[in-house]
């Protein structure tokens, strides 16, 4: 329990990061949950199966560096194409954790809006 709850704390704070409509992130014996805050402030319970592959994307990665951090701190990242899903908005949003980050990172694109002065 200690490291799921602490997974979960971690890719909570990793998704309001990325956007900051993303309030919250749950798990439960259901699966995974994003709280997310719609354009009229309320807040919405959204199963993370219901998300576009573009959001789905979003909590992959933020799942992703939580584990690292908890589990395998050491490793580094490797990415393959992983952010062809991804809006222009959100790619760069992603483009920034991914500086702000103190890892080693790999990222292999054809995208030619990644050089080596954005990561």
């Amino acid at each position: 329990n200690y490291y799921i709850q602490n997974i979960v704390s971690k890719t909570s704070d990793q998704l309001s990061k990325l956007n900051e409509r993303y309030k919250a992130v749950d798990y439960n014996e259901n699966g995974f949950f994003v709280i997310v805050e719609d354009s009229y402030k309320s807040l919405n319970i959204i199963p993370v199966s219901q998300l576009s592959s573009g959001e789905k994307t979003i909590f992959a990665l933020s799942l992703l560096f939580a584990i690292h951090d908890v589990m395998t701190p050491d490793l580094p990242f490797m990415f393959d194409e992983t952010f062809a899903q991804l809006d222009k908005e959100n790619l760069e949003e992603v483009k920034k954790l991914l500086e702000s980050r103190n890892d080693q990172i790999f990222v292999i694109t054809h995208d030619l809006t990644w050089n080596k002065e954005n990561v």
